[in-house]
């Protein structure tokens, strides 16, 4: 009959806490490694137009017209400017 390894319970945050852990020495090994980083920084880029493709990253002059309230941003800050 083989043993069975007992271990303590851990709990949800250690659990988390060791993941990104892992993650940092994972990273941090990738970055040292100049293919490793090319690879990283390649697989970075994809994400990035992925996202781009699907508009979840909206461009920055979409998200200006959009919070700009048809102009009364820029008078209000004009205003506040020749007051000084």
């Amino acid at each position: 009959m083989a043993r069975t390894r007992q271990t303590t319970p851990q709990t949800k945050e250690e659990r988390l806490r060791k993941k990104r852990e892992a993650e940092r020495r994972r990273y941090y090994r990738l970055k040292q490694d100049p293919v490793g980083r090319e690879q990283l920084r390649q697989k970075e880029i994809a994400q990035y137009l992925r996202k781009k493709e699907k508009e979840v990253i909206k461009p920055i002059e979409g998200t200006r017209e959009e919070n700009e309230n048809n102009g009364e941003n820029i008078l209000r800050s004009t205003e506040t400017r020749k007051d000084r």
